[in-house]
């Protein structure tokens, strides 16, 4: 998802959203912690890319984030880099 992330203990910290990317016109967030994507606990960068990796570009996934101790749903609709 042309995200930069590292672990949380919450699940996975996002450091930094690609420019252009579906993640970013989503909406999500640098700071964002996601911690499931379609519904599956992420705790993991590894986690996300396994996930990530069987999915295609234009399929659109559900990613639920901690945004300031507050949770937020976005969908997120991965392009070419996105499942990468």
């Amino acid at each position: 998802m042309r995200l930069n992330v590292r672990p949380d203990s919450d699940g996975v910290f996002v450091n930094t959203v690609g420019l252009g990317s579906g993640s970013e016109k989503a909406g999500v967030q640098p700071e964002d912690i996601i911690t499931k994507l379609n519904g599956h606990v992420v705790k993991s960068a590894e986690e996300l890319g396994n996930l990530l990796s069987s999915l295609k570009p234009g399929e659109t996934i559900t990613l639920d984030l901690l945004r300031q101790s507050k949770p937020v749903q976005v969908k997120v609709t991965l392009d070419a880099t996105d499942s990468k």
